[in-house]
């Protein structure tokens, strides 16, 4: 395993999540852009980033982090994910969980897309209006916890029915267990559903 460019090397494509510390967390900064988490504000944020002491990682850590907190703030995009992204996390391309929720954010932003090892997103607490946000998400074939509630597309008497069709890996919606008993009840409904 070697750093090399700023990111970790020798860790083998596909494998299961490597050994990292505990998630980075920047919740509750009050932060309106991305680019603010990277400000000294003199707010200090809980976790090892890159560049920092790994000494303090749990025993047998590979990378400082596999998971980010941004949640809590006042985002209203994701302009700047990427290039913070780069700053914090030894090997980006290894994020599994992603925390936006309870920010301002109206819609799914493509930047989510360039990170397929996430697992776990949270977007609940925002203020999505339009349901087709989530088809985005489709793209993630590893995602398997997702959370919109509390966004406007909750309202929706389908939102239940929506999410675990387009999302079809997706095992937990809204912190609770989708079931094969909820699995078939989607099938019938995108059946019953008339097409365009």
């Amino acid at each position: 395993m070697s750093h090399g460019g700023g990111r970790v090397t020798g860790i083998t494509p596909g494998a299961s999540c490597p050994p990292a510390g505990f998630p980075l967390d920047y919740s509750y900064k009050e932060v309106t852009s991305v680019a603010g988490f990277l400000e000294d504000d003199g707010k200090p944020f809980a976790g090892i980033a890159k560049g920092m002491d790994h000494s303090k990682l749990p025993k047998g850590s590979v990378l400082n982090a596999t998971g980010v907190r941004l949640n809590n703030n006042a985002l209203r995009d994701l302009a700047g994910l990427e290039e913070f992204l780069d700053a914090v996390l030894d090997d980006p391309s290894e994020l599994r969980w992603l925390d936006l929720s309870h920010n301002q954010l109206t819609r799914v932003d493509p930047v989510i897309l360039k990170y397929p090892r996430l697992s776990c997103v949270y977007l609940h607490g925002n203020k999505i209006e339009s349901i087709r946000e989530i088809d985005k998400l489709s793209a993630l074939e590893e995602l398997s916890k997702f959370t919109a509630m509390g966004n406007p597309i909750e309202e929706r008497a389908d939102y239940r029915m929506y999410v675990p069709h387009q999302l079809q890996k997706v095992r937990s919606l809204d912190f609770i267990r989708v079931t094969p008993t909820d699995r078939d009840k989607v099938a019938a409904w995108h059946a019953l559903r008339p097409k365009r």
